[in-house]
């Protein structure tokens, strides 16, 4: 019964763990405030967080995008 209630304290400690750390990168991650709602053909819904041209008068075109982990990327 000691072994059962060992192991039982252990996942839990590591649970609680991976909670805290979790919580804590969700909570420090710098995410602007969306300036509007974009919805796409498909449904899906984006939010536009920057200001055309990146706030760069250089920037004319995007070259390149890709998603990862929900955001999406662009390149100028």
């Amino acid at each position: 019964m000691k072994v059962r209630s060992n192991t039982f304290i252990k996942e839990f400690l590591a649970l609680l763990c991976v909670l805290f750390f979790t919580v804590n990168y969700a909570t420090a991650q710098n995410i602007p405030a969306a300036l509007e709602s974009i919805t796409a053909d498909d449904g899906s819904v984006w939010e536009r967080v920057n200001v055309p041209g990146f706030d760069a008068v250089d920037n004319i075109s995007v070259v390149a995008m890709a998603e990862y982990q929900s955001r999406l990327y662009a390149m100028t």
